[in-house]
């Protein structure tokens, strides 16, 4: 998108990315998907929010459909609960030319739904600001953008560019989590990644940390807060 010339804009968004490391036989993956979490804690439904291979769709299901989890709860009880799975995937060619797979790192929380139309902020333009700025979000049932604020311990870029993500976020939506069939309020992390390139050029891709210990995050990832939902199954650095 060339928003004048010589500036362009590369937006960090919500859907699925696959970036190669220092080792071209590795592979990144983030996918998403829509689960049904019963009030036994088990994947009733589950479908792909993000373009994934068909062999590979059927690898994860299979595992997913194994797993148990928390759902939330209404007077104490636990209820049916509709979430959103998040994976980071490590995909790494072995000796004998198949895939190896490694969840680096499983969440749950609500999602993207629609993203505004992104812009270069107008104040940044004339001083060429650009950087990275990730925000804190909070939205309410509905999905709807509440409030938007500097992530707590991130380094932001200039202020001119928080204020034009802060902005552009708020018309943003989200699909939240529901529990019992209320859905319900939440958080997440939205990064912005802002590259000022000669016209005609391609922005660099951004990267972004979050997490303990610190995910290397894509261009195109958000990170959900405060999950209701929970995975109670021990996958650190299971593989497929």
């Amino acid at each position: 998108m060339s928003r004048t010339v010589g500036l362009a804009l590369a937006l960090i968004s919500l859907s699925s990315t696959a970036s190669a490391q220092d080792n071209p036989a590795s592979m990144r993956l983030a996918k998403t998907w829509s689960i049904h979490i019963d009030a036994d804690g088990h994947v009733s439904r589950l479908q792909p929010i993000t373009q994934i291979a068909p062999d590979l769709a059927s690898a994860l299901e299979a595992e997913i459909r194994q797993w148990r989890f928390q759902p939330g709860s209404v007077n104490g009880k636990p209820v049916d609960t509709d979430t959103f799975l998040h994976l980071n995937l490590a995909v790494r060619d072995t000796a004998a030319g198949s895939g190896r797979i490694t969840f680096e790192e499983v969440s749950t929380g609500g999602a993207v739904d629609k993203r505004a139309k992104p812009s270069y902020p107008s104040k940044a333009i004339s001083s060429k600001d650009q950087g990275l700025v990730v925000l804190q979000v909070t939205y309410d049932e509905q999905g709807h953008v509440e409030d938007a604020v500097p992530a707590p311990g991130m380094v932001q870029g200039h202020q001119s560019l928080v204020d034009g993500a802060s902005e552009e976020v708020k018309r943003w939506t989200f699909k939240p989590e529901v529990v019992g069939g209320h859905a319900l309020a939440g958080k997440a992390l939205v990064p912005f990644c802002y590259s000022v390139v000669p016209s005609g050029s391609t922005p660099r891709p951004c990267s972004w940390k979050n997490g303990n210990p610190a995910i290397e995050r894509g261009q195109n990832e958000t990170v959900a807060l405060d999950s209701v939902a929970q995975l109670i199954t021990d996958i650190h650095d299971h593989t497929l």
